[in-house]
């Protein structure tokens, strides 16, 4: 099944994002047309600012049109892609990342011998459990810089106010501003 591309009219990123960290890797995308929601487009849920992350190595559904390879194949993926992945605990998180200052804002789900993971050009991809997404792909995939690495996923329990700030409304099954 292939996916329909619609044109994006506005970006808005977290006026707070920092690269170094990862810290608010996270914005909102306005289409430039409405989509039209049926049983195969839906919004998804967004879990509340108070509820936490799943409990520590449940699997999380990552998904995205990623490239398999970094290595000059940079072609996406012509399906939608999506992988299982547990979540890990945020010392473990930070013991695979001792370069990054990973603030709460961000965590991992993975594995360390690589092999399943987001794919390179998935961020911004969803990251979803029980029908919520918890996540947004920050980093994954960087096969170069971190082979052997989980992946890094913003929180979206903890940008759920930037998100709902700047997000539109459903009206008639149509998504509009």
């Amino acid at each position: 099944m292939k996916g329909k591309t619609i044109r994006a009219k506005r970006f808005i990123a977290h006026p707070d994002f920092n690269n170094d960290t990862l810290d608010k890797d996270i914005a909102v995308i306005w289409l430039e047309k409405p989509m039209k929601l049926k049983k195969t487009v839906k919004p998804i849920l967004l879990p509340e600012h108070s509820e936490r992350l799943p409990k520590v190595g449940t699997f999380l559904t990552v998904s995205g049109w990623g490239v398999i390879d970094s290595k000059g194949n940079a072609t996406p993926a012509e399906e939608l892609r999506s992988v299982q992945l547990p979540l890990l605990s945020k010392q473990v998180c930070k013991n695979c990342y001792p370069e990054l200052e990973l603030t709460d804002s961000v965590f991992c789900a993975g594995y360390f011998l690589g092999g399943r993971g987001a794919s390179f050009q998935d961020s911004g991809g969803p990251v979803v459990y029980n029908g919520k997404q918890y996540g947004v792909v920050s980093l994954g995939g960087d096969i170069d810089e971190f082979p052997l690495s989980p992946n890094i996923f913003s929180s979206v329990p903890k940008l759920r106010g930037f998100i709902r700030r700047n997000m539109g409304k459903v009206f008639n099954n149509t998504l509009k501003e």
